[in-house]
């Protein structure tokens, strides 16, 4: 049957092919690559990335790239290719998929009783096409289900192993009771699992479904079989948290959105992404929680070779309610500035900004070293100095900075912030000359006050050369150490003199500590 189909015309529709001896090579539709690794070879009638691991033949080529089932992929290339499939055996599904579908025909029956349940849908906004599109439905109590389905013939055991049951060892009972239930499908529209929110109080909000056989949190993301086609023809895709939120953007117009499921997004979410879309526009909720896993996803997205921008919401609004409020969303605003944000005056904190975004500027270079490169310029400007992405923290303190301050100044002045009071006590102690500020230093460890009370003495000048190190915790420690050695190496030189011996023993100190 197989033979019969063209893979080379089937994956040239998606991919720009060259012949190289007997095979056709490519990018990877699959994931971002600079280098071409995607092997297609027509005698063999598959294909193998050798950067991703992605394989198969045509049937499995067709139905990961369209996000369609492989029956699907093979109907349309019987029609394209002109074979018959009507005796063809397909590999029955698993019982799970029939436990979930007779599941979310029940919750949906039950949500038509509840009449009270469908009002507070509509409060929050959703109209009657929504409830009916999406198959939401209602979990009244603990039985309910579970005594239709077994009425329809599923057994304990398939019940349970579909993730819609709770066993406690005496009985077994709906998961979901008393929420409202959202049906979650797969890229190809299959029931995979329900998340169940409740109507007034009580926690968790959201109730997702555990892992099972079919469904994993970390690979499937809410509505992305209605917003697949929509990606691909508008080339990016909206990320929201929460059901509702998702629902309500495709209600008023955004099509292209996705929900995440109760987790940041995870480098699988990014790679299934990137093959229907390449920007990703993040609404993140507008809180803490909200921003961080923003932040997470950012660097998943970006690590996939994805282009990533951020809507920030006014007045603490999720979309959902601000959809409802403003009917449009606000202009985005790139990653890199939402990374950024304000420069703080806590060196810590700007120590951590700046290296988080050296990190992204780290993984942008992997997909497009003209971003990566006007970001660094970018970066500089807001830093107030030049800031060199491939070296690490401790090399660079070692240049000549041109700024207010000696690096050992930094170096001594950020100790102090980490809280390395002793080792920054034990440099100062021996010195032999000190700067005012060093000085200064010794007075306000030994008095004991806050680092805190310190740095506001700091004219604005030599805060920012601070700034310019952009140091982790564990980076300064270690050239506080070093310089610690230094100072002891120094000394062991004057004391030697002119004894061989000793000065051997102080240049093996040398070799070890790379000085």
């Amino acid at each position: 049957m197989l033979e019969k189909v063209d893979i080379i015309k089937v994956v040239s529709k998606y991919v720009s092919l060259k012949r190289v001896g007997s095979q056709y090579v490519g990018l990877c539709p699959f994931h971002k690559e600079k280098n071409p690794s995607f092997y297609v070879d027509p005698d063999k009638g598959v294909y193998h990335c050798f950067g991703c691991g992605a394989s198969g033949n045509a049937i499995t080529f067709l139905s990961e790239i369209e996000g369609i089932t492989r029956r699907e992929a093979l109907s349309i290339l019987a029609e394209e290719f002109g074979f018959d499939i009507s005796n063809y055996q397909y590999d029955k599904q698993p019982i799970i998929y029939e436990v979930l579908r007779e599941s979310t025909k029940f919750y949906k029956s039950q949500l038509m009783k509840h009449t009270l349940i469908i009002d507070y849908l509509k409060n929050r906004g959703l109209d009657s096409a929504s409830i009916a599109e999406w198959e939401i439905g209602f979990s009244p109590d603990k039985y309910g289900l579970i005594k239709h389905l077994i009425k329809k013939g599923f057994s304990s055991e398939d019940i349970l192993s579909s993730g819609v049951a709770i066993n406690t060892g005496k009985e077994i009972f709906d998961r979901f009771y008393g929420r409202i239930i959202f049906p979650i499908k797969d890229i190809t529209g299959n029931v995979v699992s329900f998340a169940g929110r409740v109507v007034e109080g009580g926690e968790p909000k959201y109730l997702n479904g555990p892992d099972t056989k079919i469904f994993k949190k970390s690979e499937v993301l809410f509505g992305f079989d209605r917003a697949k086609p929509f990606a691909r023809k508008d080339g990016f895709l909206y990320l929201v948290e929460g059901y509702m939120d998702v629902i309500l953007m495709h209600q008023e117009g955004y099509k292209n959105t996705v929900g995440i499921m109760g987790t940041h997004l995870s480098e699988e979410h990014a790679k299934r992404i990137y093959r229907f879309a390449k920007k990703v526009v993040i609404i993140p909720d507008n809180d803490d929680a909200g921003m961080k896993s923003a932040e997470k996803s950012i660097f998943a997205l970006a690590k996939a070779g994805i282009d990533v921008y951020v809507i920030l919401l006014e007045n603490g609004l999720d979309p959902a309610d601000y959809l409802q409020y403003y009917k449009k969303l606000p202009e985005p605003i790139t990653a890199f500035k939402f990374i950024l944000g304000e420069k703080p005056a806590d060196p810590i904190k700007f120590s951590e900004k700046l290296n988080k975004a050296k990190n992204f500027i780290s993984l942008l270079k992997n997909s497009d070293e003209n971003l990566a490169t006007f970001y660094l310029s970018e970066l500089e400007k807001w830093v107030g100095t030049k800031v060199n992405i491939g070296e690490s923290s401790v090399r660079e303190i070692t240049k000549k900075s041109g700024s207010s301050l000696a690096n050992l100044d930094k170096i001594l002045i950020l100790g102090y912030a980490y809280g390395f009071k002793g080792e920054v006590m034990d440099i100062l102690n021996r010195l032999t000359t000190k700067t005012s500020l060093q000085h200064r230093l010794e007075t306000y460890i030994n008095s004991g006050k806050d680092f805190a009370e310190f740095f506001e003495t700091l004219k604005s000048e030599e805060a920012s050369s601070v700034y310019s190190l952009n140091m982790e915790r564990e980076e300064v420690f270690k050239v506080l150490r070093r310089i610690l050695t230094q100072i002891e190496v120094e000394d062991r030189v004057k004391r030697a003199k002119g004894d061989i011996r000793s000065l051997l023993e102080v240049y093996n100190i040398k070799k070890e500590v790379g000085v």
